[in-house]
């Protein structure tokens, strides 16, 4: 083991517990969306949990909160670090949130409010709300350790301790990581509202989108247009976000290309079930195979140019599937005979190291030679 270093931090946290009438009562005080903070990932079945673990009197894991002053409401505010989705689940179930109120999809919400709707506080027994009411959370408080000077001092170093805390239970994925640690960065801000576009287009589950991975492939492909070449997925999102060169002006540039690319895609018509609004590894292969064509002049203007695209990939796409089945199938005449076409090709691409460079590169390459023979 290496030697161990510290570092001087401008935080301090102090421990003690809290039972949920006092969580209740000051229900205005608590932030759970912290810019830092992830999207709700916990589904029902959590949260049923939660609520069972609180009536059952079984032990509860720590929420962690960073108090501070807010100037503009003029008074106190905790910043959730951890256990947004147990307070969120206690708000809920005690009616003091609604779900209408919460950034999630339209399904999820629906699901959630269909939940209440069953599950609901006054249907508890007497004992179990005044077991609830009185059930104790162990809270950590960070607070900072000068606040003299009434700025934001300690911010990095709560963001550090939402990293860390983080690593255990669902674990942050890197993109929830990049979303704490660059919070301010214009590309990832971009990003973010750009994600709504994004879905009208591509199929993703709940999920994924609680675990940012809409966030991390807008990301992408911003940084693919402002780099004008294939990223290697591994690397290339920490490496851009740290680039401070990269101006609002510029995001803005970078945002209506995506959106023009984004509206190529909807003219095509690939409908919900296709690998390519289903799969991101594909997704970001066309959308890179249309910005190229786009960049040399190539002219979408042409209905039947348009269809003709379509009815291509989708017969490649299904070529594609038919490889897929005969590897899965061990069908290895089938697959020797057709080793040398590009949906082979395609698929090879597919089955490791997806996001690499090199096989982006591929994918991209025979997906703009089926899209560019079409309209020559």
């Amino acid at each position: 083991m290496g030697d161990v270093t510290t570092k001087n931090r401008m935080i301090e946290v102090s421990y003690n517990t809290q039972q949920i009438s006092t969580f209740l009562t000051a229900f205005k005080n608590y932030n759970l969306n912290p810019v830092f903070q992830r999207k709700s990932v916990w589904k029902i079945s959590d949260r049923i949990k939660f609520i069972e673990t609180i009536l059952e009197g079984m032990p509860c894991p720590t929420v962690f909160v960073f108090l501070r002053w807010d100037k503009h409401k003029k008074k106190p505010i905790n910043d959730v670090i951890d256990g947004k989705q147990r307070l969120e689940t206690i708000f809920l179930f005690s009616g003091k949130l609604s779900p209408k109120q919460l950034a999630v999809d339209p399904t999820q919400k629906r699901r959630i409010k269909d939940w209440l709707s069953k599950a609901k506080f006054s249907n508890l027994t007497e004992d179990q709300k005044k077991d609830f009411h009185n059930f104790k959370i162990p809270v950590g408080q960070l607070s900072p350790k000068d606040t003299t000077d009434g700025s934001d001092q300690g911010m990095g170093d709560v963001i550090a301790a939402f990293v860390r805390i983080n690593t255990q239970g669902k674990p942050l994925t890197k993109q929830e990581q990049a979303n704490a640690n660059y919070i301010h960065s214009p590309l990832l801000l971009a990003a973010k509202k750009l994600t709504t576009s994004f879905h009208k287009i591509f199929e993703m589950s709940d999920d994924q989108i609680g675990r940012m991975k809409d966030v991390e492939i807008v990301l992408e492909l911003l940084i693919t247009i402002q780099k004008k070449e294939t990223l290697n997925k591994k690397t290339a999102i920490n490496v851009a976000l740290k680039d401070e060169s990269i101006t609002k002006r510029e995001t803005g540039k970078i945002s209506s290309q995506f959106k023009t690319i984004l509206g190529l895609l909807k003219k095509l018509n690939l409908g919900k079930n296709t690998r390519y609004v289903r799969k991101t590894s594909d997704f970001y292969s066309l959308f890179k195979a249309l910005m190229s064509l786009h960049n040399s002049k190539i002219v979408f203007n042409n209905r039947k140019s348009f269809a003709k695209a379509n009815r291509e990939l989708a017969t490649f796409s299904a070529n594609v599937a038919d490889i897929a089945d005969a590897h899965k199938n061990k069908k290895f005449g089938y697959l020797k005979k057709h080793s040398n076409t590009p949906y082979y090709k395609y698929w090879f691409t597919t089955q490791s190291n997806t996001d690499s460079k090199e096989h982006r590169d591929i994918r991209t390459n025979i997906l703009r030679e089926i899209i560019g023979r079409s309209f020559n």
